[in-house]
């Protein structure tokens, strides 16, 4: 966030809810199998869902909660402009978050982007990373509710202006995969009488 929902915020706060858009230049190659996230831009909590990072670079780990998003603020910046999580214990281990996860996203129940990973407590074991960190705590997610629109008044400062360029008001947009290939048309490989 640029300071326009804190006036200014000290060095130590986030204004808004921090996010970084990418575009990419070209297409990735059809090998890749690319699926490009789908994601929801209203402000109604997600009641499960998962998040997906690469914690210091290592290999994809995904973390899962179960428990309704709650609002909060992070590091003393604007209220309610993310959301707050907490891990559970799956089969795989308990969920939670290291350096280098940040910006990563949070899914909702129904598989859509609600936020972006901005810090949080999150730590495999208690204190882990610092004293009041463990399995238990929450992790903070910028809401994608804020980043649409609250962050500032310049297309530098909102996604509204990049994913909404032609104003229709959506607020969902659901998943892809390969948008820009051209459809295969299913084969029936079967005989029926």
């Amino acid at each position: 966030g640029n300071g326009t929902l804190n006036n200014p915020p000290s060095s130590s706060e986030v204004a808004g809810s921090d996010f970084y858009l990418v575009e990419l230049n070209s297409q990735p190659p059809s090998s890749y199998n690319v699926y490009y996230a789908g994601w929801n831009r209203t402000n109604t909590a997600a009641t499960s869902g998962v998040g997906i990072h690469h914690p210091a670079g290592s290999a994809k780990k995904i973390s899962t909660y179960n428990a309704t998003l709650l609002n909060a603020a992070f590091n003393g910046g604007a209220s309610n402009a993310h959301w707050a999580v907490k891990w559970i214990a799956t089969a795989n281990g308990h969920g939670v978050t290291e350096g280098g996860s940040s910006g990563s996203p949070i899914f909702n129940q129904n598989g859509l982007i609600v936020g972006q990973l901005s810090g949080g407590g999150s730590a495999c074991t208690t204190n882990g990373a610092g004293q009041g960190t463990g399995p238990n705590e929450y992790d903070l997610y910028g809401k994608l509710y804020t980043d649409w629109d609250q962050n500032g008044t310049t297309s530098n400062c909102q996604l509204k202006p990049w994913l909404d360029p032609n104003n229709t008001g959506a607020t969902t947009l659901a998943g892809i995969a390969a948008p820009c290939s051209s459809p295969t048309i299913p084969v029936a490989q079967f005989v029926a009488t």
